[in-house]
């Protein structure tokens, strides 16, 4: 009768971070009395009973213990009107309950951070540094429900940092760096010459991929400036600029409740419009149909194998889906598989899984997993090395891909010509075709990326010239499988625009044979779940606790 009493007593608030994706919990008890502890997938999170709860949160892919808040980061695509309410709850429950806020004494003087702890090893400067980050820098970080981490200091007098907790991948993390820390620790400390963040691997991996592609425009690019006129392009120098959205951190994530992918661009067109960059490079399955006006998409490189993976947890024998035993738990947060899977694997149960591949790999292999396997866009999974975890290739008839999937496309403003030229003298004219007539297909059903429609495109190219017959299928598949569209047009090709009308003309077959039945019970139900969530939100508020 005693935990209920103080269950109902106690009181969260709650307070927004400068991460639109983080939120800092304040329970109103002391959470770590000294240094700081972060949790970013499940294995680490294992030493924790409050991290390991509140990570099995559908939505929620890291927590961060301060001295008296818990923050707690979210994927881009779930809104916190969703999660707060299991959130609010499980906060109460535990600090209600007088349990341990780490398993064992050595996990929790493991967890926190000894950065900066003068040693007797210690420079007089790097004593310097560590007493202004620890005593300057940590406190300010830590009103934003985050943290910082020392790493270390170069030969040539730069300092290097993690930042952590709501500041990870905050878009105003390097404003911070440069105009806050940066700036205090070089005027404090003449041997400063500059700080620079320590990135994880999957941020190190992500920049690589931008490199390369500047490598590739620069290479390309000039080959032909000099086919076509060698003093035209002299002055061209490209240089890349690497910015996180929350869409990029989940590229495979349906966005159902919020019906739209402006989540993954909008933040970066912004940067585009006021001509702070003069490129966007997206994965081109995460583009809007519709682009802001003022903008376009002018150039598509070269299409990796767009197919889906299946990924077994590690020790299991099952090679393919047909494996698995009834009632194998199968994750995937994309409704466009859940919905195609369960047409022919009714026996198999499917469980959102959400997070960065990294993530979602670490959930598939924890010893307290609730998943056998997980299906992955094999795109992505090659991309970052992780191409031989790979199980089995579902193609159709199993499984249709998404629209553009494993395509990278190159955004512009609509009135940069050169930055048009340099775009075309890339662009990969199949793939560009091919993804034109599968984007028409789908702006046309109205779908976005909040439905289930699936496709698969083949474009046989006559030798030597800029044409070929493409052959494109399209489906759409309610939720629960129980209804399936699907047809297939071949037509020859000789322009995009000829590709588009392809797209265009199967979405007006799909919705004339059953599709426009499915995309409305889509819509209802969406709108359904959207106000359970803004009611649960209301049931869930401090105020009520």
């Amino acid at each position: 009768m005693e935990r209920p009493m103080q269950y109902r007593s106690m009181f969260i608030q709650t307070e927004t971070t400068p991460n639109e994706d983080s939120l800092k919990f304040i329970p109103g008890v002391p959470v770590m009395d000294d240094g700081t502890a972060e949790f970013l997938d499940t294995k680490s999170a294992l030493t924790s009973p409050l991290a390991i709860r509140l990570m099995g949160i559908e939505g929620v892919k890291s927590v961060f213990y301060g001295p008296d808040f818990v923050t707690v980061g979210k994927d881009a695509e779930t809104q916190w009107s969703v999660v707060k309410p299991e959130i609010y709850s499980t906060l109460m429950e535990f600090f209600s309950s007088g349990q341990s806020l780490f398993r064992s004494e050595e996990d929790r003087e493991a967890a926190g951070p000894q950065d900066t702890r003068i040693l007797d090893t210690d420079s007089e400067t790097v004593a310097m540094i560590k007493e202004l980050l620890e005593t300057r820098v940590r406190p300010a970080i830590m009103e934003d429900g985050g943290d910082i981490e020392y790493r270390g200091l170069t030969d040539d007098g730069y300092v290097r940092v993690k930042l952590k907790g709501s500041c990870r991948g905050c878009d105003s993390s390097t404003v911070t760096l440069k105009s806050g820390i940066e700036r205090m620790l070089m005027h404090y400390i003449p041997e400063v010459k500059g700080v620079e963040q320590v990135l994880d691997l999957e941020e190190e991996i992500a920049l690589d991929e931008f490199q390369k592609l500047e490598q590739r425009i620069s290479r390309e690019h000039g080959d032909d400036a000099k086919k076509e006129s060698p003093a035209a392009h002299s002055s061209l120098a490209v240089e890349t600029a690497f910015m996180a959205t929350g869409g990029d951190k989940n590229q495979s994530q349906a966005l159902y409740l919020l019906g739209g992918k402006a989540l993954w661009t909008k933040e970066l067109e912004v940067a585009l419009l006021a001509g702070e960059v003069d490129m966007l490079v997206h994965s081109f399955k995460d583009v809007p149909t519709e682009l802001p006006p003022g903008c376009e998409i002018a150039g598509v490189m070269r299409r990796e194998d767009p197919v889906d993976s299946l990924v077994v947890k590690r020790g299991k024998p099952w090679t393919r889906l047909e494996d698995l035993p009834d009632g194998s738990v199968v994750g995937t947060s994309s409704v466009r598989r859940v919905a195609q899977l369960k047409r022919k694997f009714p026996k198999l149960v499917f469980k959102d899984v959400r997070g960065n591949l990294n993530t979602r790999m670490a959930k598939l292999d924890a010893p307290d997993s609730p998943f056998d396997a997980i299906i992955l866009a094999r795109a992505g999974m090659v991309r970052i090395g992780l191409g031989p975890r790979i199980t089995a290739n579902l193609g159709p008839p199993t499984l249709f891909h998404a629209v553009s999937q494993g395509a990278l496309a190159i955004e512009i403003r609509a009135d940069d010509d050169a930055a048009r030229a340099l775009c075309a003298s890339i662009t990969h004219w199949p793939t560009e075709w091919s993804c034109r007539a599968e984007r028409a297909c789908l702006r046309v059903l109205e779908g976005g990326c909040s439905v289930p429609v699936g496709v698969h495109t083949e474009l046989r190219e006559k030798e030597g010239q800029k044409e070929g017959v493409l052959v494109l299928t399209g489906c759409v598949t309610s939720l629960d499988g129980a209804k399936h569209v699907e047809h297939t047009i071949e037509r020859e090709v000789k322009s995009v625009e000829e590709a588009e009308e392809v797209g265009k003309n199967l979405a007006k077959v799909l919705i004339e044979t059953g599709a426009r039945e499915i995309l409305d019970d889509i819509k209802e139900d969406r709108e359904n779940k959207i106000k359970l969530s803004e009611a649960a939100e209301r049931a869930g508020a401090p105020a009520a606790a």
